[in-house]
């Protein structure tokens, strides 16, 4: 089965819950089981790559957010160095920076 745009469930996932090294629960499996389940069926393989295509697709907006803020004073430089430590450790984490 294959869903038109803009039809079927909807599940979004934070790649920074879903790293290896931040297991609250196994949300990629979730949506993998659920995408299945539904009739999207395609490798483990080719949807763990395209999880990692999207995760650095995403990056972007930490550096757009991070653009945005006032880097003039410490409060700034701070909230842009958290967002994108904790982007860069995530894609680290889970390997996405192999597909570059």
């Amino acid at each position: 089965m294959h869903l038109r745009p803009g039809t079927g469930p909807r599940l979004f996932l934070d790649a920074k819950r879903t790293a290896r090294k931040r297991p609250t629960h196994d949300l990629k499996g979730f949506y993998y089981q659920e995408l299945r389940a539904h009739g999207i069926d395609y490798p483990r393989t080719t949807f763990e790559r395209r999880y990692k295509v999207a995760a650095l697709y995403l990056l972007n907006y930490a550096v757009i957010i991070a653009g945005t803020l006032d880097l003039g004073n410490e409060r700034g430089q701070a909230l842009a160095r958290t967002l994108l430590d904790g982007s860069l450790a995530s894609l680290d984490e889970m390997g996405a920076f192999d597909l570059l």
